[in-house]
């Protein structure tokens, strides 16, 4: 009896997960140029979060955090520090628009 119920409630959890990705919002990628599926909501402090919620999807937006990750820790940087994060700011603008953005030393990308 337990085990029914047990399966039934994964069954209406899967129809659940099914039909939220089937509503699920798409942006046009301002990186990969695509129609891809939008970033969860969350709650808009300014103009750029909000331009970024828009035009960036959330495929994008991990390849950015994975990036950032990089920056920060191969470069060590100090995000108490203000002009750090605003530079960091800067590199996550060119990253989204695809301009030249930068690299760690000696890095390559993986293939």
């Amino acid at each position: 009896m337990a085990s029914k119920m047990a399966s039934k409630k994964i069954k209406n959890q899967e129809e659940k997960y099914h039909l939220a990705a089937s509503f699920q919002k798409t942006v046009e990628d301002i990186l990969s140029e695509k129609s891809r599926f939008a970033m969860n909501l969350f709650k808009e402090k300014n103009n750029n979060q909000k331009k970024i919620f828009e035009n960036v999807s959330k495929q994008a937006w991990e390849e950015w955090l994975d990036h950032q990750k990089m920056l920060i820790n191969e470069g060590q940087i100090n995000l108490t520090d203000k002009e750090a994060r605003k530079w960091l700011n800067e590199q996550m603008d060119l990253f989204l628009s695809g301009e030249d953005y930068a690299r760690p030393k000696g890095y390559t990308p993986l293939k």
